[in-house]
């Protein structure tokens, strides 16, 4: 990538000037340097209708009307105020689209900064004009990240989402690291896989502890995340009306634990139901947590001989019920 001291020497003689344009000649389907998201219109409705646009937005004339370098929310929003023409700051046909794009950039990070998705799209954008390797190590540091491939890749792989994902990625509602991995996945696959989120209303960790699950279980049984995910269960799990989001989400949780470990999940069901029982006679039983031992653990309180005696008779007689 040319260094920005060379950009800005061969775009020294390019400062735009203010001109009124009439909106009607402003190209909204051009979307060359368009990473803003979600649309700002809304948001800024409000304000332009008071007092007008205050910060003119950048425009840049092109063959087919003027192209919009930055400000699609505050143009965006005269559009739908029915304004018949606006004061811009306008860049000549010569100016350089690298240079252009690192306006866009720059303007954003110096007055609201960038959310995932939008340096995300300023990624693919650069991809244009310059190669990864530069991306990663001139673009990343500038977006607040790392210069590492890692996070090129996350970034890449979250643009490819689409509005679906970026909402809930913006809204800080999807895990970053389950979201690249959702790019893996085919559209159908995704939009289910994001409805068990919705619909379960997880919370980030037990996001990705379902995207493992998930994941192993694919490894274990051959079958693929859309097979997995079209189960007869979850789809009766989705479309049960008569129980809570916690109560679907342990459901669920259950299911994967014994497919994934049907003998270890049977044992942990078998402890929870005898450790009711016990409950009342002051004892619990425990397992490894891990899975990895096969070892269980009963625990009894007792303030004297006399009543660990009479507990554990019990005791036995609850165990032999249930066993």
């Amino acid at each position: 990538m040319k260094p920005t001291v060379e950009l800005l020497e061969r775009n020294w003689s390019l400062t735009p000037e203010c001109k009124l344009i009439y909106i009607e000649k402003i190209n909204f389907e051009d979307k060359t340097y368009f990473i803003s998201y979600p649309s700002r219109a809304t948001h800024l409705k409000e304000s332009v209708k008071r007092v007008g646009v205050i910060v003119p937005p950048l425009l840049k004339l092109c063959s087919k009307g003027f192209q919009i370098i930055s400000g699609w929310g505050r143009l965006e929003a005269a559009r739908e105020l029915n304004f018949e023409k606006i004061i811009c700051h306008l860049l000549p046909p010569e100016a350089d689209e690298l240079f252009c794009l690192n306006l866009v950039v720059e303007e954003n990070l110096t007055s609201r900064g960038l959310n995932l998705v939008e340096k995300a799209l300023a990624v693919e954008k650069y991809r244009n004009y310059i190669s990864d390797e530069e991306i990663i190590k001139e673009i990343l540091p500038r977006l607040g990240l790392p210069p590492h491939y890692y996070h090129f890749e996350t970034l890449r792989a979250i643009s490819s989402l689409g509005e679906e994902t970026w909402e809930l990625v913006v809204a800080e509602k999807l895990n970053p690291k389950v979201a690249t991995r959702l790019a893996k996945l085919d559209e159908r696959s995704r939009k289910r896989f994001l409805l068990l989120l919705k619909e379960l209303k997880l919370s980030i960790s037990r996001q990705r502890l379902l995207w493992e699950m998930l994941e192993d279980l694919s490894r274990k049984s051959g079958k693929s995340f859309e097979l997995i995910l079209e189960e007869d269960f979850i789809t009766s799990l989705l479309n049960e009306k008569n129980i809570s989001f916690q109560q679907k989400t342990e459901k669920l949780f259950k299911w994967l634990a014994h497919k994934l470990r049907p003998v270890i999940a049977a044992r942990e069901e078998k402890a929870k139901v005898l450790s009711r029982s016990l409950h009342k006679l002051g004892a619990k039983i425990e397992i490894d947590p891990s899975g990895e031992k096969d070892l269980m653990r009963l625990e009894i309180a007792f303030k004297s001989l006399e009543e660990l005696e009479k507990k554990w008779f019990q005791i036995k007689e609850t165990l032999a019920k249930q066993l």
